[in-house]
């Protein structure tokens, strides 16, 4: 590689979108990764994204309803490079510079957790760290009181400890 660094690349894949690019996903490119996120991420067919600062790279997948990928990769390049008076972004959780993070679409919020839902009053949330520790076991269900106000019930405790 010279100083300047390898050109952006886009590989294409079943349903995903490989994007390099060593100014903005590598190294030292914290802020710009995080608008790159916010922008990719604010497009409704984006699931998610993951980025690896390490390798340089994005890797976008997506759920097309209907039309060509390449329209959708089109519309994500004009995403990035519009101006920031004009740009949709989405509110993205803390994660660690220069730290290898996936981030999940789910309707209007994004998260760490790979499935988030909220049904009769519980959080339910996944992530993949959590289905390691559980040695690919489903995890385990407890009780728990009304100490946020809600009913008791059996809610899933997949979220029980920080990641």
């Amino acid at each position: 590689m010279s100083a300047q660094g390898a050109r952006p690349s886009v590989a294409t894949g079943p349903n995903t979108f490989e994007i390099t690019d060593d100014r903005v996903l590598g190294p030292g490119g914290g802020p710009l990764a995080r608008r790159f996120a916010r922008r990719v991420l604010a497009c409704d067919e984006v699931r998610s994204l993951a980025l690896d600062p390490a390798r340089a790279a994005a890797t976008v997948n997506y759920r097309l309803a209907s039309g060509e990928p390449g329209v959708l990769l089109s519309r994500l390049a004009r995403a990035v490079a519009a101006p920031a008076l004009v740009a949709e972004e989405v509110e993205l959780p803390a994660w660690g510079d220069g730290e290898p993070v996936t981030l999940y679409r789910h309707s209007n919020v994004v998260s760490i957790f790979a499935e988030l839902s909220v049904a009769k009053g519980c959080l339910a949330a996944r992530h993949p760290a959590m289905d390691k520790e559980s040695g690919g076991r489903p995890p385990g269900r407890k009780r728990a009181a009304g100490r946020t106000g809600g009913n008791q019930g059996d809610c899933d405790r997949r979220a029980a400890r920080p990641l």
